[in-house]
């Protein structure tokens, strides 16, 4: 079941435009900077020129830019990347650094919790709190929207699982367990059952009905970080631990079907589909794995730092979040190894959590802001 790395390895180029860029366009200011470094050498830097809302550039430039409204696309040395500046950015909403952030399926509200052990549902337009959810002692590592989007699962520091009500804050289920932190969530179908997994290395199925685990898996690979259910085929839940690996589990038989070697601390993983499996680790790199054959797996190494997040997006592809506080996408098998897209607003703070719902992806960061992007 388990597997070196074998297929295709790349390594990513670094492009990187100002965090604000997008202010220069709109004030007074007449540039900003780029960054272009290929993996492994110096950094080289660049002016982009503006005026009035419009680029100013020469034909013997560089790095040329192509301008859409809060998009703007660079290119540089064959390298072509669309950088999406922020539709709305909220830095008032919490007091401390972001754990995790989520939002409803209809767009309209978003779950969020930070480092002073505030958790709160808020809505999506002006960030108005709505509602203040209580129960948990400490910190909220992660929180979800039940797919009915009027429910909330999380976990945190206390090694409990809570459900609460958005419509009255109502703490209506209280699930007990694990040994250690809860690190992380996910819901079968309409999530009549859901699963997590804790720093103390176990994965636990629980019935919200009883409140109680009815399934305990324990993979030996350390503290896990991360799980992802396959909405292909809910029977396989995915995740990653400190002994660098990543496992599968076939909830139906309980057996571990699939393990793979990657090359420090698995801090995130993700499905794409039945046959499609992502890990990212601390040393920012992103594995890709084809189910169907174990040998056929693909690695990226970035210049990025620790991943912290994955997302599959049928729109965007995969989506990870880093450490140096960039958001990029990658087409589907990762081949060429360069992101094409790249959400931007962090100053180099790490972005801990986002989600995707419809057309927005919304972020949480160290920074203590959250930021909505609309995606097309």
């Amino acid at each position: 079941m388990s597997n070196q790395l074998a297929g295709k390895i790349f390594k990513e180029d670094s492009l990187i435009i100002q965090h604000d860029w997008q202010k220069s366009l709109e004030s007074e200011k007449d540039k900003f900077f780029v960054n272009f470094k290929k993996f492994g050498e110096k950094t080289v830097s660049f002016e982009i020129k503006c005026e009035a809302g419009r680029l100013k550039q020469e034909d013997d430039e560089e790095v040329k830019g192509e301008l859409n409204g809060k998009t703007i696309v660079l290119n540089a040395d064959k390298l072509s990347r669309k950088f999406v500046s922020p539709d709305i950015e909220f830095g008032s909403v919490h007091k401390g650094s972001i754990n995790s952030i989520d939002i409803s399926p209809s767009e309209n509200m978003m779950v969020s919790s930070d480092t002073s052990g505030e958790f709160i549902v808020s809505d999506t337009r002006r960030a108005n709190r709505l509602r203040d959810l209580e129960g948990h002692i400490y910190e909220v590592y992660c929180s979800r929207f039940f797919p009915s989007g009027m429910v909330v699962l999380s976990g945190g520091m206390d090694m409990t699982v809570r459900v609460f009500s958005v419509e009255d804050a109502w703490n209506a289920r209280t699930m007990k367990g694990h040994k250690a932190a809860v690190h992380d969530l996910g819901f079968f179908g309409d999530g009549a059952e859901v699963v997590s997994c804790s720093k103390d290395g176990t994965i636990k199925v629980w019935s919200c009905a009883s409140g109680e685990s009815i399934h305990d898996f324990h993979p030996e690979i350390g503290q896990l970080h991360s799980l992802s259910v396959n909405n292909a085929d809910q029977n396989l839940v995915g995740t990653g631990g400190e002994s660098k690996k990543a496992v599968i589990y076939d909830i139906r038989s309980g057996k571990l079907i699939h393990s793979f070697e990657v090359d420090s601390s698995c801090n995130a993983v993700t499905f794409n589909s039945e046959t499609g499996f992502y890990a990212g680790t601390e040393e920012g790199s992103v594995f890709a794995f084809d189910l169907r054959n174990q040998k056929n797996s693909t690695l990226v190494r970035t210049q990025r730092g620790a991943v912290h997040k994955l997302l599959y997006n049928d729109t965007l592809g995969l989506v990870a979040g880093f450490h140096d506080g960039t958001v990029a996408g990658y087409k589907n098998s990762l081949d060429g190894g360069q992101s094409y897209i790249e959400f931007t607003g962090s100053d180099c703070d790490p972005i801990y959590d986002l989600s995707i719902a419809g057309n927005t992806l919304v972020t949480a960061c160290r920074d203590k802001a959250i930021r909505l992007y609309k995606i097309n």
